[in-house]
């Protein structure tokens, strides 16, 4: 990512001192960390992007689809925002979002190869380079299946099981009815009005 654009860290739309420090902090200059520390506990929207390992995965994924073309890098990140909340789902725990932008991230990298593939003429190119071709588009297709693959997995083992019904006590059969040595089974109503 280029540090003078829209990167957080360039320090766009903060104090002179506070972008000199954070060029230096990029840099590498160790006498930077005790203030980037500070400033980086005061900025949560900072470093939550330049965190984000994911969120440059897929600017470089829809970097390298798009090119220069302004309109297909908007359409893919906003398509790529579409698939991974669709995914994810309203109010899904952490893990679940997780897997879904990962899902998410995989769609745009087997997506890519599946392009490069059908426009590439694949025939004009050396064996060597249509099998890695082939061989990529392969590999992200089954990486973009494992990955939905575990956020269904998970899904499933998140929720909840259904509790049983309570159940429902057993009545209790009538006691025998003892009579002189030998054990008598209580007369059933049937047998009290046969015999009666």
């Amino acid at each position: 990512m280029d540090a003078t654009n829209n990167d957080p860290a360039a320090g766009a739309g903060f104090p002179a001192g506070v972008r000199q420090m954070l060029l230096a902090a990029m840099g590498g200059d160790l006498s930077t960390l005790p203030g980037l520390r500070q400033f980086l506990k005061e900025n949560e929207r900072v470093w939550r992007e330049v965190g984000d390992l994911g969120l440059k995965a897929e600017r470089s994924w829809i970097g390298l689809a798009a090119g220069h073309d302004l309109v297909v890098r908007e359409a893919l990140d906003l398509e790529l925002r579409r698939l991974t909340a669709a995914l994810a789902g309203d109010g899904a725990p952490l893990i679940e979002q997780l897997l879904a932008r990962q899902a998410g991230l995989a769609w745009l990298e087997s997506q890519y190869f599946a392009a490069r593939a059908a426009q590439t003429g694949l025939q004009d190119l050396p064996d060597t380079h249509r099998r890695f071709l082939l061989d990529r588009a392969d590999r992200a297709q089954a990486k973009f299946a494992a990955a939905l693959k575990q956020l269904a997995l998970c899904r499933r083992l998140l929720t909840p099981l259904p509790r049983p019904a309570p159940a429902t006590p057993v009545s209790k059969p009538a006691a025998p009815v003892r009579t002189k040595g030998r054990r008598r089974a209580a007369p059933t109503r049937a047998a009290r009005l046969v015999h009666g």
